[in-house]
């Protein structure tokens, strides 16, 4: 268990880690620094947005720009029988993304 840690006779970063996820997993996975989302909407498309508001429109729970460590998922939807869990993520890659020589590639459009 993390309580069988003592964080303060090691420097280890390896220590640290294995505490976390020790924490991490006996929190049933509630307990992950850094995770969040927005608590007001945040959309980096509209295209986001619209399919933000249908989902809204459905009955769903959404959350925005949900993640950790610097990268975030568009979409979250909740899962309303299980506080802090969500059933589904959606990206909606932004025009970033398909503004990208990668992104034309695949699709096969030609740089302009």
């Amino acid at each position: 268990m993390a309580g069988d840690i003592d964080k303060t006779r090691a420097q280890s970063k390896g220590v640290k880690l294995l505490h976390d996820y020790l924490e991490y997993a006996a929190s049933g996975g509630e307990r992950l620094q850094g995770n969040s989302y927005t608590d007001k909407p945040h959309f980096d498309s509209p295209f986001e947005e619209d399919v933000y508001y249908a989902l809204v429109q459905q009955g769903y729970t959404i959350r925005t720009q949900v993640g950790c460590s610097g990268y975030r998922i568009d979409l979250g939807v909740v899962n309303s029988d299980r506080s802090g869990e969500f059933l589904l993520g959606i990206e909606c890659d932004g025009a970033s993304y398909h503004n990208s020589p990668t992104a034309r590639d695949r699709v096969g459009v030609s740089p302009s």
